[in-house]
């Protein structure tokens, strides 16, 4: 596809939950039928049991772990990338990356048995963007275009608040008096390259993102997610070794 499109213009990836997921229960219970899903009100016992059961039907049966996969793919073909696959074209201003010349993707099985699928999408347009890249004299011209490109298809929100979240990572005392995130310091383009390595740390130290200029205090992306979590639920389990994270409490306010 590269020799007859060219160099492809996004990659993404999607991987469908395969170990709490009902379809697949309904499947392997046939005739006999399957249960219905316990409430998210539930005790965090019972919510604990059927996440254990639903594990035990994702290892025992793995094909029809495989046929909602291919169900997940199908779904997002047709409705995310936006193509009409009796006819096999794009249909026009429908996916959620703009019309496309072509697709493809790899599936690739994680330690845990859950099946992914790795996308590459070429999309209408995007030669002659990469080109001009390369040019001096249209390459601001075609830099916004790919920014603007960019920032219509991806974001990072975290659940909850559309309003713009400003953490808090000074040490009690701080005389930082400033207002809004511009209050920090933030790690660099290099720390983010840094935390890609297996043991790679930010200048600020281990894993941290943001630091207060005056206390030195400092905050990674986790410290970051479960400020936000208490400031939308309340109260948060921050042990890391309790996989469901107080999941009663948090799925009954989804």
């Amino acid at each position: 596809m590269v020799a007859t499109l060219g160099l492809p213009c996004v990659l993404f990836t999607i991987t469908p939950e395969d170990g709490v997921n009902f379809r697949i229960k309904v499947m392997a219970s046939g005739d006999a039928g399957s249960d219905v899903p316990p409430s998210p009100m539930s005790d965090e016992e019972v919510l604990r049991k059927y996440i254990s059961e639903g594990q035990t039907t994702k290892v025992e049966n793995p094909g029809f772990c495989s046929v909602d996969f291919e169900n997940v793919i199908a779904i997002v073909v047709e409705h995310i990338l936006g193509w009409d696959c009796k006819e096999h074209v794009n249909k026009p201003s429908y996916g959620f990356f703009g019309d496309l010349d072509g697709w493809t993707y790899a599936v690739e099985e994680q330690g845990r048995k859950t099946l992914h699928a790795h996308f590459l999408l070429w999309v209408k347009g995007w030669n002659k963007i990469s080109q001009n890249l390369g040019t001096v004299k249209d390459r601001e011209r075609y830099e916004m275009q790919l920014c603007k490109y960019a920032d219509n298809i991806m974001c990072t929100h975290l659940h909850g608040s559309s309003a713009k979240f400003v953490p808090n990572v000074c040490e009690e005392g701080c005389s930082n008096t400033s207002v809004g995130i511009e209050k920090y310091q933030k790690c660099t383009a290099q720390d983010f390259r840094e935390l890609r390595t297996k043991h790679g740390e930010t200048s600020f130290g281990k894993k941290n993102l943001v630091q207060c200029p005056s206390c030195h205090g400092t905050a990674s992306s986790e410290d970051l997610i479960v400020q936000h979590l208490k400031r939308f639920f309340g109260n948060v389990s921050t042990d890391q070794n309790d996989r469901l994270f107080s999941i009663s409490h948090y799925v009954s306010k989804c």
